[in-house]
C-alpha cells in the first residue's frame, strides 16, 4: 500500500480484504486516512469491510460525519457516495439494522385502499370512517385507527399516500429533491415509534442505471436535508422492505416488515393490479 502507483495501492488494499488479513486493519485505515487519490480511498474501506475492524468504529463514524458535511460537487459526488456506502456496510456489520415498531393508532394517516375499479363503492361503504373519497385505483381514507380499516376484507392493498410538488422527472437529481422535499420522511417518523435511520430500496419502471442514480441522489439529498434541520441521523441505503406509498400519479411503496424498511418507486406508470 506504500507504492507510488495509485492502482497498485488500490489492488493491494483489495487483496488484503480478499485474504481477510485482519492483522493489517490498522495499517489499512492509516493508509486510507493519508490517501490523496479519491478513487483509491473507497478500496481501503472495501477491504476493511472484510476484516475485523470493530476497534475502528469510532473513527469510521467520525469520518462519515465529515463526509456528510462536505460540499458535494460533480467531481467528488461519486467518491463521497462510495466512501459512505462502504462505511455503512461496516457499521451495519457490527451494529446491525435498527428495527422499527409501527404506530397504528392515534396518528392521522392518509391511505389508499387498492381495489378493482368496479368495486370501489362497495369498499367505500364498508369502511367504518366518514372521511373517504373515491380514487381511480380504489378509495382514499383518512384515519387514526389503521387496525379498524384492516378489518375490511374487500380491498387488495393498503398504501400510505405522500405528497410531492409534481411527478418525478427523468432527471435523478431533481426526482430525489422532490422526494426529499415531500412529506415522506415525516410520515416515516410519525408512523414508527423509533426514529431513523430508515433503510430502503428503490425499484423503478426505468432502467437499472436510472435506479442507481436515483438511489444515490436520494441518499445524498436526504442526508443534507437532515443536517440542515439539525438532525444528524444518517439514512443509509439498504436493500430492505417498508410500507406502500402513493405520490399523485407516481407510486412509492413503503412496507414495515420485521422492522426493516423499503421504498419502491415507479416513475411513469402505476404498479399493475392483478385481476
Amino acid at each position: 500500500m506504500g507504492a507510488d502507483d495509485a492502482k497498485t495501492r488500490k489492488n493491494a488494499a483489495l487483496l488484503i480484504g480478499d485474504l481477510h488479513m485482519s492483522q493489517l486493519s490498522d495499517e489499512v485505515f492509516k493508509a486510507y486516512e493519508v490517501e490523496q487519490m479519491r478513487f483509491v480511498k473507497g478500496s481501503y474501506l472495501a477491504a476493511l469491510s472484510q476484516l475485523d475492524c470493530k476497534e475502528l468504529l469510532p473513527q469510521l463514524m467520525e469520518r462519515a460525519k465529515e463526509l456528510e458535511h462536505m460540499t458535494v460537487t460533480a467531481e467528488n459526488r461519486k467518491h463521497i457516495e462510495e466512501e459512505l456506502n462502504e462505511i455503512n456496510k461496516i457499521l451495519i456489520k457490527y451494529n446491525g439494522i435498527k428495527h422499527h415498531t409501527p404506530v397504528l393508532e392515534g396518528v392521522k394517516a392518509e391511505l389508499l385502499l387498492m381495489t378493482n375499479r368496479l368495486h370501489r363503492e362497495v369498499v367505500r361503504r364498508q369502511i367504518p370512517v366518514k372521511d373517504t373519497k373515491l380514487h381511480p385505483l380504489g378509495v382514499l381514507v383518512k384515519t387514526d385507527n389503521i387496525p379498524l380499516i384492516m378489518q375490511v376484507r374487500t380491498f387488495r392493498k393498503m398504501y400510505f399516500t405522500i405528497h410531492a410538488a409534481s411527478l418525478l422527472p427523468k432527471d435523478a437529481q431533481e426526482a430525489a429533491r422532490l422526494l426529499a422535499e415531500s412529506d415522506m420522511y415525516d410520515i416515516l417518523r410519525r408512523m414508527h415509534r423509533e426514529g431513523g435511520p430508515f433503510y430502503y430500496r428503490i425499484e423503478s419502471t426505468a432502467d437499472a442505471a436510472y435506479q442507481s442514480r436515483l438511489a444515490k441522489a436520494i441518499d445524498m439529498i436526504i442526508r443534507q436535508c437532515q443536517m440542515e434541520l439539525g438532525r444528524h441521523r444518517r439514512i443509509p441505503l439498504q436493500v430492505q422492505f417498508l410500507k406502500h406509498v402513493f405520490i399523485k400519479n407516481m407510486y412509492i411503496k413503503i412496507k414495515s416488515r420485521s422492522g426493516n424498511d423499503r421504498i419502491t418507486a415507479g416513475r411513469d406508470q402505476p404498479p399493475r393490479v392483478d385481476g
